[in-house]
C-alpha cells in the first residue's frame, strides 16, 4: 500500500480530519469492501483538503492521485454542465422540445416531440430501460448511432410526469452538445469545461474500448468470494451518460467548481444560477433528481447531493456537502453489488463532521456466508439424490397435487436465475443482460447456478424414481 495526501491543516474545519486519519480510513474501506484500490479527493470550497490513494492500480502499481479512473456515471454531471453552457449561450433552449436542435431524434412514440431539454435533464422525458432494452446489450459506436437507433424506442410516460432513470437520456444530451456546438463532445468537454478547471488528466471517451487505452488508467476488478479479479470492462456505448476518465487530483477541481462556481483563476464557466439548477431537483418530480446529482437528505437534515457510478469492474461515488461547503469523491478500480461502498462514503462523510463512522459491512462476512449457503445446497442436492428412490416410494401414498408441488419445487433456483434479468427489470427499472449481472456479483449467480443445477438433478431424479415406482414390475 502506499498513499499520498496534501495537508489537511490548509482550509479545513477544525473537526477535520487530518490526512493520515483519513488515508488510514481508506486502508480499512480498502480491506472490507475487498476492492483492489480506491484513490479519494476531499475540498473545502476551493480548497483541497486532501487528495491520496491507498491499494493496487491491477497494473503492478500502487494508486495514487495521479491514477486514471473510469467514473461511469459521474459523467452526466459533465454532460449537464456542457448543456447549460449551451443554454447559457442561448444556442439551446430548456424548455423547448429536443427535436428542435436534434431533428434526428425521433423515438417511435407520439409523445416524443413534447420531450424537452429539461426533461432529458431531469430524468423525466419518458425514456426508460424497459422502453429500449438494447440499452444493456448494444453495439453503437457513437452518440449519432444511438439516436439513430432510438427510432424503434418508445415512452413509457408523458414526457415530463415521472422520473426514470436511464443512460438514454443523457446519451441524447451528449449529442444534442454535438449537434448544436458542431464539435464531437470530447472536444467540447476538453475545451469548454476541463481545461478551464485545469483538469488535465481527465478525458471523455465513446466507448469503453477507446478508454482501454489510456495511459494510467487502473485496471478494473470484479470480486469472486471476495477476491479481485482483474478484467477488461465491457465494451459498449459510454459517451454522454459513463464515458469521463479522471485522476482523484481532477476530481478535486471538479468538486470545488461545484462548490464555488469558479474555475482555479477566477473565471465563471457557468452562471450561478446554473449552476444551482444542476443541484436542484423539480419540485414536482418526486424523484430527488436534479441534473447529473441526486438529493439524498434535507430538508430535515444537512442537505447532501451525490451521485454513482457503476461499470462492470469500476465503481465511483461523489458527493456534495453544501452546508459546510465540504464534498469529496471515492474512486474504486473493482466493482461487486456485495461491497459496502455506499458504507464507505457515509464514513467518510461522518468524519468530515467530526463523527465517528460507523462500520463498513466486512465483504469477508458476506461471501463466507454465500459460501456456506452453496456448500448447503451441494449437501441438500446430494442427499437428495441419494434418497430420491425412498422419495418416491413415500409419495404413492400422497395426493396427486402435493407431490407435484414437491417434485417441481427443486427447479425454482433455475427459474428465478433464468428470470432474473426480467425480474430487476420491473423492480428497479433497469436493464442489464445475464453476464452483466453475473459480473456484477458472480458469487451469487454462483450459488444460484450451484442451486439450480443440484434443483435440476434432484427434480429428475426423483421424477425417474416416480415413474419406476408407479410402473408394473415387468416394465420397469
Amino acid at each position: 500500500m502506499a498513499t499520498w495526501a496534501v495537508p489537511a491543516t490548509a482550509g479545513a474545519r477544525p473537526t477535520a480530519p487530518g490526512a493520515a486519519e483519513l488515508t488510514a480510513y481508506l486502508h480499512a474501506a480498502q480491506r472490507d469492501t475487498g476492492l483492489p484500490g480506491v484513490a479519494a479527493a476531499v475540498v473545502q470550497g476551493d480548497r483541497t483538503v486532501f487528495v491520496g490513494g491507498v491499494g493496487r492500480d491491477g497494473a503492478g502499481g500502487t494508486v495514487s492521485p495521479s491514477t486514471r479512473f473510469r467514473v461511469a456515471s459521474l459523467s452526466k454531471s459533465f454532460t449537464a454542465v456542457a448543456v447549460l453552457q449551451l443554454v447559457q449561450d442561448g444556442r439551446i433552449g430548456l424548455d423547448g422540445p429536443v427535436r428542435a436542435h436534434l431533428p434526428a431524434f425521433l423515438p417511435n412514440d407520439p409523445g416524443a416531440g413534447r420531450v424537452t431539454v429539461r426533461h432529458l435533464l431531469n430524468q423525466t422525458s419518458g425514456l426508460a430501460d424497459s422502453s429500449w432494452p438494447q440499452v444493456a446489450d448494444d453495439s453503437a459506436d457513437d452518440l449519432a448511432a444511438r439516436v439513430a437507433g432510438l427510432r424503434t424506442a418508445r415512452l413509457v410516460d408523458e414526457p415530463g410526469s415521472r422520473f426514470h432513470y436511464t443512460d438514454l437520456n443523457y446519451q441524447v444530451l451528449g449529442r444534442l452538445v454535438e449537434v448544436v456546438a458542431g464539435i464531437p463532445l470530447d472536444r467540447y468537454l476538453r475545451e469548454r469545461v476541463l481545461d478551464p478547471l485545469g483538469m488535465g488528466s481527465t478525458v471523455s471517451v465513446p466507448t469503453a474500448a477507446a478508454g482501454a487505452r489510456l495511459d494510467g488508467l487502473a485496471r478494473g476488478s470484479v470480486l469472486l468470494f471476495g477476491r479481485p479479479v482483474a478484467r477488461n470492462e465491457l465494451d459498449g456505448l459510454l459517451a454522454g451518460s459513463s464515458g469521463v476518465v479522471t485522476t482523484a487530483a481532477d476530481m478535486a477541481r471538479w468538486l470545488s467548481f461545484q462548490l464555488t462556481g469558479r474555475t482555479p483563476t477566477g473565471e465563471v464557466p457557468l452562471r450561478p444560477e446554473l449552476l444551482d439548477l444542476t443541484h436542484r431537483p423539480p419540485e414536482d418530480s418526486g424523484s430527488g433528481y436534479a441534473m447529473g446529482w441526486q438529493l439524498t437528505s434535507g430538508p430535515a437534515g444537512p442537505v447532501r447531493l451525490e451521485h454513482t457510478g457503476v461499470l462492470s469492474t469500476t465503481f465511483a461515488h461523489q458527493v456534495l456537502l453544501p452546508d459546510t461547503g465540504v464534498a469529496f469523491a471515492l474512486l474504486y478500480n473493482g466493482n461487486s453489488a456485495l461491497a459496502d461502498t455506499a458504507g464507505v462514503a457515509d464514513g467518510v462523510a461522518a468524519l468530515l463532521a467530526g463523527e465517528e463512522p460507523a462500520a463498513v459491512r466486512d465483504i469477508r462476512l458476506t461471501v463466507g456466508l454465500l459460501a456456506a449457503v452453496g456448500l448447503a445446497v451441494l449437501a441438500a442436492g446430494a442427499r437428495g439424490l441419494r434418497r430420491a428412490a425412498r422419495w418416491a416410494a413415500r409419495r404413492r401414498t400422497r395426493p396427486g397435487w402435493t407431490t407435484a408441488v414437491r417434485l417441481t419445487a427443486p427447479v425454482l433456483p433455475a427459474v428465478l436465475l433464468v428470470l432474473l434479468p426480467g425480474i430487476l427489470r420491473k423492480v428497479i427499472d433497469r436493464s442489464f443482460t445475464a453476464w452483466q449481472l453475473t459480473l456484477a456479483a458472480p458469487d451469487v449467480v454462483l450459488v444460484l447456478v450451484v442451486g439450480a443445477v443440484t434443483g435440476l438433478a434432484v427434480s429428475a431424479a426423483r421424477g425417474v424414481a416416480l415413474i419406476r415406482t408407479r410402473a408394473p414390475a415387468g416394465e420397469q
